[in-house]
């Protein structure tokens, strides 16, 4: 049985949110997936867009409010956030999260096959419509 806890678990401080490793090939000898969570403070977002072209992610929102922005074949659209919903990135989708609430957005991310940051694909000039980008 392998068991890990998100108090003694790797944390990576990115833009604009906090992520924390559970599960992954380097934890745990995981082969077909990574699982992390993400928290945005207030007012925070994921910066820059980015996709995972090597595969999926699936975030399920714990606590908070926020939006989600998806690109998907050249299709831009923006959905709330709010405990409860899931949503699937395919490897072509660029995608950003903002916490739009006054608590942190906290969200469960699942990644198949295990992914990290950096094989991520940053796309530093997209942002969430009406916002302008952060330097």
């Amino acid at each position: 049985m392998q068991i890990t806890h998100r108090d003694t678990s790797p944390r990576r401080e990115l833009p604009g949110r906090t992520m924390i490793d559970l599960i992954s090939p380097q934890l745990l000898g995981a082969r077909n997936l990574s699982v992390c969570t993400v928290t945005l403070q207030a007012g925070q977002r994921v910066r820059p867009a980015h996709r995972h072209p090597l595969g999926e992610e699936v975030i399920y929102i714990l606590q908070g409010e926020g939006q989600v922005f998806v690109r998907h074949e050249g299709q831009d659209e923006v959905q709330p956030l709010t405990p409860g919903t899931a949503v699937l990135f395919r490897p072509e989708d660029i995608h950003m999260l903002r916490n739009t609430g006054s608590a942190p957005l906290e969200a469960l991310c699942v990644y198949a096959p295990p992914s990290d940051p950096s094989q991520y694909e940053l796309h530093e000039g997209i942002e969430f419509p009406g916002l302008k980008p952060l330097g």
